[in-house]
């Protein structure tokens, strides 16, 4: 269940992600954020398949906000990698 629910997460992020990228002019910030909650929603997705039930995505509320919180986070800590990684010479 939980190796479903990862891999239902992760495929449907990298989708998002990758046609926001690929397809659009959105910021790293909104890609990030829109990741993350595709992650959140292929697991409700998931848990609901697996438990036979809709009753998974009164969770939705706090996922959501999850979501845009750890998508933020994860764009600032990209940008303090990547300045460490201008500092040292990289590309």
């Amino acid at each position: 269940a939980a190796f479903f629910m990862s891999l239902s997460g992760g495929t449907l992020s990298y989708i998002i992600m990758l046609l926001l990228y690929r397809k659009t002019e959105a910021s790293l910030m909104l890609i990030s954020i829109a990741g993350a909650l595709a992650h959140n929603a292929g697991q409700l997705c998931a848990a609901s398949a697996i438990m036979k039930t809709a009753a998974v995505f009164g969770y939705s509320p706090v996922m959501i906000i999850s979501g845009c919180i750890t998508g933020a986070v994860l764009k600032l800590l990209l940008n303090a990698m990547q300045r460490d990684n201008n500092k040292q010479g990289g590309n």
